[in-house]
């Protein structure tokens, strides 16, 4: 059972409201209590899923100084306390914005004890393609990984359908169909999350091929930073390089 008690509220948490939680029943994590992080693209439902997953009242949308700002919050699930984190609506994690600047930050911490137990990435069930720079991007980086397929009933609606299990194998991760709206998927989405972070052997990285051209350069410099130690204790030598 997952729920959301006044207790656990979205917004940002102080820390006794974090220390209380950390005290009693908590899943085994190494920086304490367990963060999963949300991710997506912007307008993607992602804010409706936290308000969901949290009870948190917030607007929905990409508001000056709402959607940049981290927010965070407490949800129980089986009997477990979960920090979840809101990370802005953002399409990629290249530093170039604001957004993109936050959510790289959140998902590779200075500080270990902030690092993220699993991100749970909302996609549009109707734009996959569009979607899919951001979930590759994190696969990159060796998180652990879930793809929730927000937005089903539409797609099941305008007659498009997504086979789970191939898109599964293809990325290497969880898949499960959502509609944040309604609730449906938002519990499946977060067990998987937390059993996906807690395996001890984890998927690593995503390797894919960027052509003939950049596979030759991206090796040498993958090689160079790994000797180097070039931001390898935040982030994996072949993502530095990309």
């Amino acid at each position: 059972m997952i729920c959301s008690c006044d207790k656990c509220k979205g917004g940002k948490l102080d820390p006794s409201q974090i220390a209380e939680a950390t005290a009693y029943n908590v899943l085994p994590f190494p920086g304490g209590l367990p963060r999963i992080a949300l991710a997506g693209n912007p307008n993607c439902g992602k804010t409706t899923a936290f308000n969901r997953y949290t009870g948190a009242h917030q607007h929905v949308g990409n508001y000056p100084g709402v959607t940049v700002d981290r927010k965070e919050g407490l949800l129980t699930v089986d009997g477990h306390k979960v920090l979840l984190v809101d990370l802005p609506g953002t399409y990629s994690l290249t530093a170039y914005s604001p957004e993109e600047l936050v959510a790289r930050e959140v998902l590779a911490p200075e500080d270990p004890k902030e690092r993220i137990m699993a991100t749970i990435d909302i996609v549009e069930a109707g734009a996959l393609e569009r979607s899919m720079l951001l979930a590759v991007q994190i696969r990159e980086m060796g998180m652990p990984l879930v793809l929730a397929c927000n937005m089903m009933d539409e797609a099941r609606k305008g007659g498009i359908t997504i086979d789970m299990k191939k898109l599964s194998e293809k990325m290497g991760v969880p898949v499960v169909p959502m509609v944040a709206r309604t609730g449906e998927g938002l519990d499946e989405a977060m067990r998987a999350a937390l059993s996906y972070g807690t395996q001890k052997e984890q998927p690593g990285m995503l390797r894919i091929s960027y052509g003939p051209d950049l596979d030759p350069a991206l090796d040498e410099m993958e090689q160079k930073i790994t000797e180097a130690n070039v931001l390898t204790q935040r982030y994996p030598a072949r993502w530095v390089a990309v």
